[in-house]
């Protein structure tokens, strides 16, 4: 694995299934998806180490999703979890990719994700909030240093990047959005007739107008 790179997608349950839909987006790219057997991009914690979720691999970059608790990489499992390895430096993750919402899509995307099986609008749009002012406070520092996951876990993992995308601005097709994307995975922008037309499809299977 020392010869791979190594990326995690990082979000909470709000965000499922546009982290779900990032996960398969960053797939169609050059370099990543070369799963063997149509594995599942989903590493599961509880029933497998990462080497034996990594062989299904031979791609030369992994992107992938940790289960059952979508908070897992950014956890300090040598403290909330002592029996596990230490899930950071066991995956040699060097970008984590965390997908957040901005107001200029929110409302559009509550109302397409409403008839989902478990959404909550009224936590959702909570959990958006709190998240966007603790990426400000992460991002410009304007407020504490406590309380902040991404402060914490910057301090605790310093040579681990986190990436924020605006999952909102993707689904809305913009460029600049979906080029800061490929930077932060280094990978080979698809045609814009191309990577339009997949978040088109996101679009209308979960009916966001």
């Amino acid at each position: 694995m020392s010869n791979k790179k190594v990326y995690a997608i990082q979000y909470t349950n709000h965000l499922q299934t546009a982290g779900e839909f990032l996960l398969a987006f960053i797939n169609k790219h050059k370099g990543f998806g070369n799963y063997i057997e149509d594995r599942t991009l989903t590493w599961n914690t509880d029933t497998k180490t990462f080497k034996e979720y990594s062989c299904w691999f031979n791609s030369n970059k992994i992107v992938y999703n940790t289960s059952p608790n979508s908070h897992t990489l950014l956890d300090d499992f040598t403290l909330v979890m002592p029996y596990k390895n230490n899930l950071i430096t066991n995956s040699n993750v060097n970008t984590i990719v965390i997908p957040y919402v901005n107001k200029h899509f929110r409302e559009r995307m509550i109302k397409g994700w409403n008839h989902l099986k478990g959404f909550d609008v009224k936590v959702a749009t909570y959990e958006f909030n709190k998240q966007y002012r603790m990426l400000n406070d992460y991002v410009f520092n304007i407020g504490s240093n406590h309380g902040n996951v991404y402060k914490t876990f910057s301090h605790n993992y310093p040579s681990v990047r986190l990436e924020f995308i605006d999952i909102g601005m993707i689904l809305m097709y913009k460029e600049r959005e979906y080029s800061k994307l490929c930077k932060a995975l280094s990978i080979e922008p698809l045609d814009a007739t191309v990577w339009k037309n997949y978040v088109n499809q996101y679009r209308v299977t979960v009916s966001i107008s």
